[in-house]
């Protein structure tokens, strides 16, 4: 690799790390409506086996190729941060959906993916009771999670957590 490319990974190595365990808890959290899937036999079994595969194994190359690296957050890269979030997890939580409802092109899964995990309710689906269980448990969950998010953004640890990051940011005092 070339010596800039050494230098933003170690820049962004923060953000990659975080990141790649945000990815890897979001891949878990699919075992979940895959244990159902395997429970109730409804065939959206393999959907999500690629699926967790796909997303914990990216998450744990993110997380690993950092291993080692100073990891500095500052405000830059907290926006990116939220950025990435915001972009790659509805990609990821669009797996199951897109390798599963035949004929749903990529962009209405990651529409479903975002919708679930903004909570805004909106669907680009017709026939919803026909869809696998674990299916309708994945849409379901994605908007319980950002539900549960929200909500926890609003609660005094997160502000107090917030108050911390921003006097991490804050730059150092010079002593002479």
């Amino acid at each position: 690799m070339q010596a800039w490319g050494w230098l933003v990974i170690d820049r962004f190595a923060a953000v990659f790390y975080i990141l790649g365990i945000l990815i890897v808890g979001f891949g878990v959290l699919m075992l979940v409506p895959l244990s159902i899937s395997w429970l109730t036999g409804d065939g959206a079994h393999s959907a999500y086996d690629e699926a967790v595969l796909v997303t914990v194994a990216t998450g744990v190359l993110l997380a690993v190729s950092v291993r080692g690296r100073k990891r500095e957050m500052r405000v830059r890269e907290s926006f990116l941060l939220v950025a990435l979030i915001w972009s790659l997890l509805p990609a990821f939580g669009a797996l199951p959906l897109y390798l599963h409802i035949p004929g749903l092109s990529w962009t209405d899964a990651y529409f479903e993916a975002v919708s679930g995990l903004t909570a805004t309710g909106a669907t680009v689906l017709s026939g919803l009771e026909q869809l696998p269980v674990s299916i309708n448990f994945w849409r379901h969950s994605c908007t319980g999670l950002a539900a549960s998010a929200s909500s926890f953004s609003r609660s005094p640890s997160c502000r107090c957590w917030a108050s911390a990051g921003a006097a991490c940011s804050r730059p150092k005092r010079r002593v002479r």
